[in-house]
C-alpha cells in the first residue's frame, strides 16, 4: 500500500509539474515591420534607400517584410547596416525563368558602395535581387559586393548569418567578407538560386562554420546571350566560391554551371577541415582548387565533375576536376565521384611537404584526355608525396589527342589496389621509391601497360595487364 501511495503522489506531482509548464504563456512575438510603412514603394524607380534605413532602424530584433514589387535601392547614397534583424521577401520567387515582375525583388544601383552592410544576427530570405544596369558584356560594370560584411562596430565577430532562398541576377559579387578585422562564424548560404559575374561568395578573412548547401551557380536570365558576352566573361572570369583563410567549410549538394572556378582554397591563405560532397559542377573548367599554403584535412565524396567546354573551345586549355597544391596539403580523401569530361587531369597533386597523403577511391573515372600535350585521370608531382589509390575506373580516349594516362606523376609511395585501365595510353607513367600493386587490372592501352622509372621497392600480385612494361621501366607483374 505505501509503495502504491508513493507511486501515486509522485506520478500526481510530475503532471502537476507538466500542466504548470504547459499552462506558461507562449513569449510574444513582435509584429513584422511593414517596409511600406516607412514610405518604401515597389515601382522600380523610387529610390527606397533611405526607407530601407528606417525599417531597419525601427526593427532591429524583428521581421522585415518587403512586399511584392520592385523597390530601387541607390547604393551611391551609402550602405544600409543589418543587425539582429530578419529581411523577408512576400511573393512568388521564380528562378527558373529569371522572372522580375512578381515576388519581392530589390534593384540596386550606383556602385560606390555595397547595398548592404552584415553584422551579428541577420537573416536575409526570400528575396529577388537584380541589378537592371548591368549588360550584357564581356567587360560588365565591376559592383561592389551585394552583402558585405562589417567588424567597425565595437567587437570582432559577426555570427548567426543566414542567406536563405533568395534570387540573384546579374550581381558582380554577392557576398564577401573582405575585412581583416573580425572572425566569422555560423553562416548559412541555403537554397538560393545566385547569378554573380565575378565571384558569388569571397570568404577573404577567419570564415569558421560556413555551410554552403542547396545553392545554383549559374547564368543570368538574359535571353540570347552569347558566349561573347557576360556568359563569355562568366566563363573565362567566374568563381562560385573562394575561400582564403577558414576553418570548417561545408559545401554540399551545389549546382555550378559554366565557371572558370567552382571553389577555390586561393593561394594565400590556410583553409583547414574542407567537406566537399555531392556537388555537381558542370562546365566548369576547375572544379575544386586548394592551392593555399596550409590547405589540409579535407574530403571531397561524391562530387560530379564535367571540366569540358563544348561552347567555346577556345575558352577551354588546360582544365582539371580537383586540384591540390602548396607544401602543406595534407590528408585529403577523394572518394566516390565521378568524373566525366577535361582537357587535361581530373586529379592534379602538386607540391613537395614532407607530410602529405593523398587518399584515392574508390572513384569512377572517364578521362576525356589532351589535345595539346600529356593528360592523365592523376597527375601527382610531390617527390615526398603518398598516394594511395584504391578501386576506380579509368578510361582514356586517345582518338586523335596525343596521349593519356591513368596515373602519371614522381612520388614517394603508389599504394594501388583493385583499379581498372582502359583505353589509355598507359596506364601508369611513375617515379616512385615503392610501389605497391595488388588485384588491377589494363587493357586496350595503346603503348605499354606501365612505365615504372626508378621505382627500387615493387611488390605485386593478382595483376592482369594486357601488355608488358616499356622498355628500361618495371611492370608490376601478374
Amino acid at each position: 500500500m505505501e509503495h502504491s501511495r508513493r507511486m501515486f503522489i509522485g506520478a500526481s506531482l510530475a503532471a502537476a509539474g507538466s500542466a504548470r509548464v504547459i499552462a506558461q504563456p507562449a513569449p510574444k512575438q513582435a509584429p513584422p515591420v511593414d517596409l511600406r510603412d516607412f514610405g518604401a514603394v515597389g515601382d522600380g524607380i523610387t529610390d527606397n534607400r533611405a526607407a530601407f534605413a528606417a525599417a531597419v532602424a525601427a526593427g532591429r530584433g524583428r521581421r522585415i517584410a518587403v512586399p511584392q514589387g520592385n523597390y530601387r535601392i541607390d547604393a551611391d547614397g551609402g550602405s544600409i547596416t543589418l543587425e539582429e534583424v530578419d529581411l523577408v521577401g512576400e511573393g512568388v520567387l521564380d528562378g527558373a525563368t529569371g522572372s522580375i515582375d512578381r515576388g519581392a525583388n530589390l534593384w540596386v544601383t550606383g556602385a560606390a558602395n555595397s547595398p548592404f552592410k552584415v553584422r551579428r544576427g541577420v537573416s536575409v530570405q526570400g528575396l529577388g535581387i537584380y541589378y537592371p544596369d548591368q549588360s550584357d558584356s564581356a567587360n560588365p560594370r565591376p559592383y561592389p559586393a551585394t552583402f558585405a560584411f562589417d567588424f567597425t562596430a565595437p567587437g570582432t565577430a559577426v555570427q548567426y548569418v543566414q542567406f536563405l532562398r533568395n534570387v540573384v541576377y546579374n550581381a558582380y559579387r554577392f557576398i564577401e567578407i573582405g575585412d581583416p578585422r573580425g572572425n566569422v562564424g555560423h553562416v548559412e548560404i541555403i537554397g538560393n538560386y545566385i547569378c554573380a559575374l565575378n565571384r558569388a561568395i569571397y570568404l577573404k578573412y577567419n570564415a569558421e562554420h560556413v555551410r554552403i548547401e542547396r545553392n545554383n551557380f549559374t547564368f543570368s536570365h538574359w535571353h540570347g546571350s552569347t558566349e561573347s558576352g557576360a556568359r563569355g566573361y562568366m566563363r573565362a572570369n567566374a568563381t562560385a566560391v573562394e575561400v582564403d583563410r577558414s576553418d570548417g567549410i561545408e559545401f554540399v549538394d551545389n549546382l555550378i554551371f559554366g565557371h572558370l572556378n567552382g571553389l577555390l582554397c586561393s593561394a594565400t591563405g590556410l583553409c583547414q577541415y574542407l567537406k566537399v560532397s555531392e556537388n555537381k559542377f558542370d562546365q566548369v573548367r576547375y572544379g575544386v582548387r586548394a592551392i593555399g599554403p596550409g590547405n589540409f584535412d579535407g574530403q571531397l565524396i561524391g562530387n560530379t565533375f564535367n571540366s569540358f567546354n563544348p561552347r567555346n573551345r577556345a575558352l577551354q586549355g588546360r582544365s582539371f576536376s580537383i586540384e591540390t597544391a602548396g607544401p602543406k596539403t595534407e590528408s585529403i580523401t577523394v572518394a566516390s565521384n565521378n568524373f566525366d569530361a577535361a582537357a587535361g587531369e581530373h586529379i592534379y597533386v602538386a607540391g613537395d611537404n614532407p607530410v602529405r597523403k593523398i587518399v584515392i577511391g574508390p572513384n569512377n573515372y572517364r578521362l576525356w584526355g589532351s589535345s595539346t600535350g600529356i593528360g592523365a585521370a592523376i597527375n601527382a608531382n610531390g617527390a615526398r608525396t603518398d598516394v594511395q589509390l584504391t578501386g576506380g575506373w579509368f578510361y582514356g580516349d586517345n582518338g586523335s589527342r596525343l596521349v593519356s594516362y591513368g596515373l602519371l606523376g614522381d612520388l614517394q609511395t603508389l599504394q594501388l589496389t583493385g583499379a581498372a585501365f582502359e583505353g589509355c595510353f598507359a596506364a601508369l607513367k611513375v617515379r616512385a621509391n615503392q610501389v605497391i600493386a595488388t588485384g588491377n587490372l589494363a587493357k586496350s592501352t595503346t603503348g605499354p601497360t606501365s612505365d615504372l622509372i626508378s621505382a627500387p621497392v615493387i611488390v605485386q600480385s593478382g595483376n592482369h595487364w594486357d601488355k608488358p612494361a616499356a622498355t628500361g621501366g618495371g611492370a608490376p607483374g601478374q
